[in-house]
């Protein structure tokens, strides 16, 4: 439960511990009733019990200018729920309360108001609770402040770019969405339930709903599970939103993929989000988290510098779903991914590469200099791979042959497409004497697949390679 909630019968904001008395005194009264009867009978009940004096709603919603803060809401009147306001933020949060009444709950949260954000540490437990507590909530009101009618996805609201709403909507058990007017959206109970099973139609809110908010397949609404499982799916969602505070953007994952990160606020935007990747690498075996477009991280060249690096789905998704054979036997040989101070270190096939001669390659000139796309003859693998690079100079095939080579992460069979498919980095051979070292050159675009132009092509052996 959040650590501040109000109070609907009486609009006083009040902390979660002074619910215990309440609670307490309804359990005991239970107890003496039922204890000479049915021990088990009160062991189960108890939990109802809890639940029944701790109900809330919780809002979600895009900031606006005048909102209600935690020092206006500790000074809310009585009567707050039958007056009208002229400020949109008091009136946005009475008709917030307003509909939460109409699902019973006694106890509402906001999170400008609900949150004393001049104490730190209450800031921070805030952050790392959030997805808990909008999982953990009875129904999520969501307010559309831009939209005047049914969902369209050619038009989206602000609240389907901003960073935090994407745990607000992959988070609550039940959920209703109301348009700038308090309209409902639909006519049903709840737009989304996840506490019943999705059947096999699939509604037509929910159709809207996952194409103005990027998520698909459309079952992914229903059935998310927070975990690093799926967090190139999430970093891929998250790419197409925004926070207003820099170091957001990596906080507002924190729940959605399950991690325990610190809240370091004034550390900066580029070290917070490596500091999430590099946690979610820790976890995890799934190297898609090295499958992103731009530049590379300060601190790591196998790292994003940003989440917007992940824009693109990954290549092996069949429609959204993982295809068969995500990882060849070749690659899963050893799986672990390891940071150490000499980098990266991982256990990936490496095949050299040279300029493809048949094939001419370009040059545009654009803000950040010149960018060349290259065509590449990968000899081992006997394909193609069409890349696109920043450089401000031209390169020479000489320096390709000697000091670039292509690692595969992973391989797929895209049983749609009917071919095997390559996830592949681009690496060039570090300075240091050990021809163990490498660096990553950041592409402008990703290596989309190296599609392999024989059948059966023989896999090299893995090598354990360090990547600064």
């Amino acid at each position: 439960m959040p650590i501040n909630v109000v109070r609907l019968r009486d609009m006083k904001l009040l902390r979660r511990d002074a619910l215990e008395p309440e609670v307490i005194e309804d359990v005991t009264k239970y107890f003496h009733r039922t204890q000479r009867q049915n021990w088990e009978a009160f062991e189960s009940s108890l939990v109802e019990i809890v639940e029944s004096h701790t109900k809330y709603a919780i809002l979600s919603h895009r900031w606006e200018k005048d909102e209600l803060d935690y020092t206006k809401a500790k000074a809310l009147p009585q009567n707050f729920l039958q007056r009208r306001f002229k400020s949109q933020g008091r009136e946005k949060i009475r008709k917030f309360c307003e509909q939460a009444s109409q699902y019973s709950c006694d106890y509402v949260w906001f999170d400008t108001g609900c949150i004393d954000k001049s104490s730190s540490s209450e800031l921070e437990e805030s952050i790392r609770s959030m997805f808990n507590w909008y999982r953990n909530s009875e129904i999520c009101i969501v307010y559309l402040a831009g939209t005047k009618s049914m969902l369209d996805p050619h038009k989206k609201d602000d609240w389907f770019k901003r960073g935090w709403t994407l745990q607000e909507l992959l988070a609550p058990p039940r959920m209703k969405f109301f348009n700038s007017d308090w309209t409902p959206t639909t006519s049903s109970q709840y737009d989304i339930d996840r506490t019943t099973t999705l059947t096999r139609r699939v509604p037509e809110f929910s159709v809207r709903l996952s194409a103005a908010s990027g998520i698909y397949p459309v079952e992914r609404l229903h059935n998310y599970v927070p975990g690093v499982e799926q967090a190139r799916e999430v970093l891929h969602w998250a790419s197409a939103r925004q926070t207003t505070r820099p170091e957001d953007m990596a906080y507002c994952l924190i729940g959605l993929l399950n991690l325990e990160l610190s809240v370091a606020y004034g550390e900066g935007y580029p070290t917070a989000f490596y500091r999430l990747q590099v946690e979610v690498m820790r976890r995890t075996e799934d190297r898609g988290l090295f499958f992103w477009s731009g530049s590379p991280s300060s601190h790591s060249s196998m790292l994003a510098a940003t989440v917007f690096g992940f824009r693109q789905p990954v290549p092996w998704s069949d429609d959204g779903v993982r295809s068969d054979g995500y990882y060849s036997a070749c690659l899963d040989r050893d799986p672990t991914i390891t940071l150490t101070n000499c980098g990266i270190r991982m256990s990936i096939p490496l095949y050299s590469v040279e300029l493809d001669p048949t094939t001419r390659n370009t040059s545009r000139k654009t803000t950040g200099g010149r960018t060349y796309s290259l065509v590449l003859w990968v000899p081992g693998l006997g394909c193609r791979a069409n890349i696109q690079i920043w450089f401000h100079r031209e390169v020479k095939a000489s320096e390709i042959r000697q000091d670039w080579a292509i690692g595969l992460l992973g391989s797929a069979y895209i049983t749609r497409k009917q071919h095997s498919t390559f996830l592949p980095i681009l690496l060039t051979r570090g300075s240091e004497s050990s021809s163990q070292r490498y660096v990553r050159l950041f592409t402008d675009r990703f290596l989309l697949e190296i599609n392999i132009e024989r059948d059966n092509p023989t896999l090299k052996e893995p090598e354990v390679i360090y990547i600064k």
